[in-house]
């Protein structure tokens, strides 16, 4: 068979097993809090729009492009999944194809067929939000920056600093692929580089922070956040969490404890496979800087700065490290090899199985199942409150019932006001004072506690009825109470 024919079928097979993954399984999930944020922000004027990502954790461009989408499609679920699943799909073959030029057709088969089923890949190229279309400019800077090592064209130059500019105004973790670039260039200069490579490279440089200038003139202006994530400084356990959640996606504690367990043997096999093609190539060097000095730099700027360690945000090292394992298992014997990589994709499509099928998947939020409760069992009398306030945003994409909706504490999301999730007895009293004035029921949907849960929860109990109390997914409660005093 025509070899090229050989590609463009093994292509073709990796998108038809994504697009019928996404069809089949994750595009039919609850929308998700993130999810519901990105759609309601996006629905907004582009005036409204930039001015509130502005007071907010992200750059504008993947708002910008779901703002037309949304124009041009609508905003259903699954229409607005559909684009993150394109940036996915485009970044197959280029995926492919860059491998193959920068290393043989033997790494760009293992690598792809390991970034495509990976489970990590299949929720967020099913998720409303910029995580694959950052992972597909990764992958265009990574590439790119390879090729000018080998040729200084001037047309690469042009690409690479206008994917830099894309990628710095489509996530903010994006700097972190630029920075390991720089590290790599300016400690291999004087090898791999020539003094025409490093004007070129200050010069991109140049260009892609002024690019970014206005909107960092937009944040200060800004003046603060409505959306700090509350999050955690990492422990050691966070720092190898993330590597079972690139590789086998999202699992229940007690099977993702089985995967931890397995790591020290995988990782003996990568170095062992790395090992035996020692000294490493210049490329193979760049990918391990690539892989893990966005890790490193998260996880220490999470004790120095504020928590900031996320397997979502540091998806831009994900390619790197897929290529690294690639790269690793090459080196084996063919029969070894045959029968490492089947096992690493049956386990990690099981493993997308059981991420996709479990409801006790950490990352789930069930917010259409908890919204179908009250839309069935709410009356005008009864009134739904919200606590984390920002429930709000994923609840009135479903809800169309007939109580009231309110959040706990009070908070207007139309006001522009930022957003003050801070809980006392008073702010509680006052919010069911003010908005919950007849005989009937109190639907309260918790979720996202932002460290004083706990006093809400004790000032129902100790002041209502608990009628039901359902849980939908975890972290995410329903309670109905009744009016009447305990």
């Amino acid at each position: 068979m025509n070899r090229e024919l050989t590609n463009i079928i093994f292509i073709t097979s990796c998108i038809v097993l994504t697009v019928s993954i996404f069809w089949f399984a994750y595009s039919s999930l609850s929308i998700r809090l993130d999810e519901s944020q990105s759609i309601w922000q996006t629905a907004n004027d582009l005036d409204l729009l930039l001015e509130s990502l502005s007071r907010n954790v992200h750059v504008p461009l993947y708002h910008i492009v779901m703002h037309y989408w949304q124009i041009a499609f609508g905003n259903d679920i699954i229409v607005t999944r559909a684009l993150s699943l394109g940036f996915f799909v485009a970044l197959i073959p280029l995926f492919f194809y860059g491998l193959r030029s920068i290393y043989n057709k033997q790494i760009a088969y293992l690598a792809t067929m390991l970034l495509v089923v990976s489970p990590f890949i299949h929720w967020f190229s099913s998720e409303t939000r910029m995580y694959t279309m950052v992972l597909l400019l990764t992958v265009v800077s990574q590439f790119t920056f390879l090729h000018l090592m080998r040729t200084n064209r001037s047309e690469y130059w042009l690409l690479y600093t206008v994917v830099a500019i894309l990628g710095m105004y489509t996530h903010y973790f994006f700097n972190l692929v630029l920075l390991s670039q720089i590290i790599f260039f300016f400690t291999f200069r004087t090898t791999h580089f020539t003094a025409s490579h490093l004007k070129n490279f200050l010069t991109a440089g140049c260009l892609a922070l002024a690019a970014f200038i206005p909107w960092v003139y937009a944040v200060i202006q800004g003046a603060g956040t409505d959306a700090d994530p509350q999050l955690v400084a990492p422990s050691s356990v966070d720092f190898f969490n993330l590597f079972a959640n690139f590789l086998f996606g999202f699992q229940i504690d007690l099977v993702n404890s089985y995967i931890l367990s397995f790591w020290p043997l995988l990782f003996v096999l990568m170095i062992f496979g790395l090992k035996r093609s020692n000294p490493f190539s210049a490329e193979t060097t760049f990918f391990l800087i690539s892989a893990f000095v966005p890790l490193f730099v998260a996880f220490a700027a999470s004790y120095v700065l504020q928590p900031l360690f996320l397997s979502r945000y540091l998806i831009v090292s994900l390619p790197a490290i897929v290529i690294l394992i690639a790269l690793s298992i090459n080196h084996f014997s063919f029969d070894f090899r045959n029968k490492l990589l089947t096992t690493i994709c049956a386990a990690c499509l099981i493993a997308s199985f059981t991420q996709w099928q479990s409801p006790n998947t950490p990352v789930k939020e069930d917010f259409r199942s908890a919204v179908a409760f009250m839309n069935e069992n709410t009356t005008p009398q009864d009134t739904v409150f919200v606590s984390a306030p920002f429930l709000i945003y994923p609840t009135f994409y479903y809800y169309s019932g007939p109580a009231a909706v309110r959040t706990l504490p009070d908070w207007d999301r139309h006001g522009g006001d930022a957003l003050d999730s801070s809980m006392n007895v008073e702010k509680i009293e006052t919010s069911i004072k003010n908005h919950h004035h007849t005989d009937g029921n109190l639907f309260v949907l918790l979720g996202y506690d932002q460290g004083d849960e706990l006093i809400l929860r004790n000032y129902l109990a100790e002041n209502y009825t608990t009628i039901e109390h359902l849980t939908l997914s975890p972290d995410l409660e329903l309670l109905v109470l009744s009016n009447s005093p305990v």
